[in-house]
């Protein structure tokens, strides 16, 4: 199998739907609040999509909204922690694979070698290869053209129009909540027979953690990291894998 990325005896803090937004000040707060005790904890970040509820990454400037968030990612980076991000449904509008406070991001799930155990990372939104709206929109979004657009937009427009999108897709994700069993266990089946052993994923905004167990003997531990608008959270591992709830 071929991995994108191999760590080996490392710590590493993995997060997901963190949906950072302007009035979401205490979010923002426990984030760097808790990282920055944990400093000494870790050696990787990695947010599995969805650490801003919208971003557009314009070439000369950028929303001031983030301003604390960037400041401080950038403090991490310059630290020797390395970052790295897979773009999810609400911040894929990136334009290139490393910035100024992220070491990678990925436009793809990722499969990552972690000391002996073979781990897929993904954000989670095409699991479901049913929801067939959403899948046609996501492409929608994604074409040049449209990205094209939205760039030529005043960037407050964007941010009206982009703060609102926003909104219905949470309230649309908050809705669905689980992924169907049966799509979950076949995504999973095809994962295991591919040699993974481990699933780590977000997008469905529930914290869980599940076994699946297939007839080949293989089995398959599943994380689902939770929405920071419940409540903060994230996964350790550090040669073993636990959930910290903030």
């Amino acid at each position: 199998m071929k991995f994108d990325i191999e760590f080996n005896k490392k710590n590493i803090i993995f997060m997901s739907d963190l949906h950072l937004l302007p009035d979401s000040l205490d979010r923002i707060s426990t984030f760097i609040d808790t990282i920055d005790k944990w400093k000494n904890k870790f050696d990787v970040l990695f947010f599995l999509g969805d650490l801003f509820d919208f971003w557009i990454d314009y070439k000369f400037t950028f929303f001031k909204h983030y301003i604390d968030i960037i400041s401080f990612l950038k403090y991490l980076k310059k630290s020797d922690k390395k970052i790295y991000l897979i773009t999810g449904n609400h911040d894929f509008l990136f334009n290139s694979s490393t910035n100024e406070f992220i070491n990678k991001i990925f436009f793809k799930d990722v499969s990552l070698k972690l000391d002996s155990l073979s781990v897929y990372l993904t954000h989670g939104d095409e699991i479901n290869y049913r929801d067939y709206k959403y899948l046609f929109l996501k492409k929608l979004l994604q074409l040049k053209i449209t990205k094209n657009l939205i760039y030529v937009l005043h960037p407050d427009l964007s941010w009206f129009l982009a703060s609102n999108f926003s909104k219905l897709s949470r309230k649309a994700t908050n809705i669905k909540q689980d992924i169907n069993k049966s799509i979950q266990y076949r995504f999973m089946e095809s994962l295991s027979k591919k040699g993974y052993n481990v699933l780590i994923f977000g997008h469905i905004h529930k914290l869980k953690k599940e076994i699946y167990h297939f007839n080949s003997n293989k089995n398959i531990l599943s994380f689902s990291l939770g929405y920071w608008g419940d409540r903060p959270n994230f996964l350790f591992y550090n040669g073993k894998f636990k959930f910290y709830l903030l």
